[in-house]
């Protein structure tokens, strides 16, 4: 089960925008703090995702394989056949930067070196 990250990204953005498009039943319509936090949550498992394959604590294939078996989205940050770029980790290092938890200054550590190399 190899589809690209391309196919991942497109198929969610235009869930996204069939989403928006559409004029809901008024009872089914998500208000702006819930439409907020499916965005902040897609952004969430964008990064993490990202985070496993750049470090190497998974492969695409297997993030996608497993994703696939629990029933959840592979969204990714970054394109994984092409790797990170220069913008796409220092977004990811920001993004945790943000969330000022020690678990995540410890990401920011593994990323910085990257960050460094994609500079250059």
């Amino acid at each position: 089960m190899n589809c690209g990250w391309k196919f991942v990204y497109s198929s969610i953005r235009i869930n996204i925008k069939v989403m928006k498009d559409k004029e809901p039943e008024e009872e089914n319509r998500l208000t702006e703090a819930e439409q907020w936090a499916l965005e902040q949550e897609m952004l969430d498992i964008a990064f993490e995702n990202s985070y496993l394959v750049i470090t190497k604590k998974c492969t695409f294939d297997d993030l996608l394989k497993e994703n696939h078996k629990k029933g959840r989205s592979a969204i990714m940050a970054h394109d994984p056949n092409a790797g990170a770029t220069y913008e796409e980790l220092l977004n990811m290092i920001d993004y945790y930067i943000e969330l000022d938890e020690p678990e995540y200054y410890l990401r920011c550590s593994l990323l910085k070196p990257m960050l460094d190399a994609a500079q250059k």
